[in-house]
């Protein structure tokens, strides 16, 4: 039994390595070259799919650096270029997650921002694109660039992973078979086994998509009307405050509700909510959608209201960030279609002009 958390810095700590499986070898080996006494690399990239985990061995390199007096900086990609760290003393790793919304950025990162870096200095970079061809084309860059691909789990960590999860061992073999090791589609089978222990008998392998049939199944095993709607609710807006879900599902055990979504294996926590993943709410969006448009028009309207009410009051760079959290519900419109790229969320952003 191992020491009991003293802060939520360390529970949040514990709860992320908990969920990293299979994981063993990519991290040392990050933790290796970023650590190396003249690292070969100034840039690390992690690449992978969708629900693979690059944000869980993100954040285990996050502890591991820290825990080891590496000094790390988790940057936003979208707003690294309106904020750029600031150069660290010491030892130092920059941490990037959804490194592809700062695609737009690679030539600043490599014409402004590294090269001014001490040499001990790197930057990491964990997305679903690898580096663009600009780091190769040039001879300087070319060398100093390393990209590490995360694939699916093999068996025997899916194994590990399910058996962990209390999964029944007679149905391991065929779930393994049906996600071929996906990481986040072994864990939604265990969110809707944990919620429904009974139901062992389900067949995944004719499903066009294992993680939409998995939600699907997980929406129908929740333990009430208000769980499902805390689901929608978090899938909906970009980030789910505790706040924001006892404004639009009710202030009633709106403490005990929001703790239960944070414990979903899709949703991660971040220093402004919780959040769901991207393929998660993708399904979830049109699951709602397409089943009751009506709640999914209030339920819009709901949220919307809470976040507006926040930029209202707020003012600074806190209004920035609350608008572009406004912006973000805009997405399922087909009028704002005409008018914004939503690829290109998070990488194009209106700002103040400066000198520069």
């Amino acid at each position: 039994m191992g020491e009991a958390p003293r802060t939520w810095g360390e529970r949040v700590s514990q709860r992320r390595r908990a969920r990293l499986v299979g994981r063993d070898a990519e991290l040392t080996l990050l933790v290796d070259l970023v650590t190396a006494e003249d690292p070969p690399h100034a840039v690390v990239a992690v690449v992978a799919p969708g629900g693979v985990g690059k944000t869980t061995l993100l954040a285990a390199l996050a502890d591991d650096l820290r825990a080891g007096d590496v000094g790390v900086t988790e940057i936003e990609a979208q707003r690294l270029m309106l904020e750029p760290p600031p150069r660290a003393p010491g030892r130092h790793v920059y941490l990037v997650d959804e490194a592809e919304k700062a695609a737009g950025l690679e030539e600043w990162l490599r014409e402004s921002f590294l090269p001014g870096l001490p040499a001990d200095h790197v930057l990491v970079l964990a997305g679903r694109t690898g580096p663009s061809p600009g780091w190769v084309a040039d001879p300087g860059w070319a060398g100093l660039v390393r990209t590490l691909s995360l694939r699916n789990l093999e068996r025997e960590p899916a194994l590990a992973m399910l058996t962990r999860s209390g999964v029944p061992a007679a149905v391991h073999g065929r779930v393994i078979d049906a996600t071929h090791g996906h990481p986040l589609s072994l864990a939604l089978v265990a969110d809707l086994l944990a919620q429904q222990p009974e139901v062992v008998d389900f067949n995944l392998l004719d499903a066009p998509s294992v993680v939409q049939v998995l939600v699907g199944s997980l929406l129908d095993a929740v333990p009430s009307d208000r769980h499902r709607r805390a689901i929608h609710v978090a899938a909906h807006a970009q980030y789910l405050t505790e706040a924001l879900l006892a404004d639009v599902v009710g202030a009633e055990g709106a403490g005990d509700l929001f703790a239960w979504v944070g414990g979903l294996s899709f949703v991660s926590e971040s220093p402004r909510g919780l959040m769901v993943h991207d393929l998660v709410r993708d399904v979830l969006e049109a699951d709602l959608r397409w089943r009751d448009p009506a709640a999914y028009a209030r339920q819009h309207l709901d949220v919307k209201r809470h976040v507006a009410r926040r930029v209202e009051r707020a003012n600074g760079d806190e209004a920035l960030r609350l608008a572009g959290e406004l912006h973000f519900l805009q997405r399922s419109s087909g009028r704002t279609d005409l008018f914004y790229d939503w690829d290109l969320m998070g990488v194009v952003l209106a700002a103040e002009p400066r000198e520069d």
